[in-house]
């Protein structure tokens, strides 16, 4: 809304859209894990610091970049919590994730992104997506 507010925009007029993280699997804990080095992946990034400290994520933001400054990419998808993964990604059963999908009203467009490392196996079973 402030972003609106500055550019002369009507909040009300814009379509808001999510890019998030996804992996379905039939197995919760396989899907996690799949998401968890997506997330690793970006949070090498300093551009993304800030955005996963205001998440509250500041303990597991330390632990992969100490785990990136050794090049283990192991260690720094095994820091990404349960917890971040829900808050930064959809992943789980495709009732697990079509069940967060709807959860976020008020959303026009979302981008499922699968990430570099698994194929988008899965991801067809969210179309259409009621």
């Amino acid at each position: 809304a402030e972003g609106a507010r500055r550019s002369g925009r009507d909040a009300a007029s814009l379509r808001l859209g999510v890019v998030r993280y996804t992996a379905v699997h039939p197995d919760r804990a396989t899907a996690y894990n799949r998401v968890r080095h997506n997330l690793a992946y970006s949070a090498q990034y300093p551009y993304n610091h800030p955005l996963i400290e205001h998440a509250g994520f500041g303990s597991e933001l330390a632990a992969i970049k100490a785990a990136w400054a050794k090049n283990d990419v192991e260690a720094a998808a095994s820091a990404i919590s349960d917890e971040m993964v829900d808050a930064m990604a959809f992943a789980g059963t495709i009732d697990d994730v079509r069940s967060r999908l709807a959860t976020w009203s008020g959303v026009a467009n979302f981008v499922c992104a699968p990430g570099l490392r698994y194929a988008a196996s899965g991801l067809q079973l969210l179309l259409p997506f009621p």
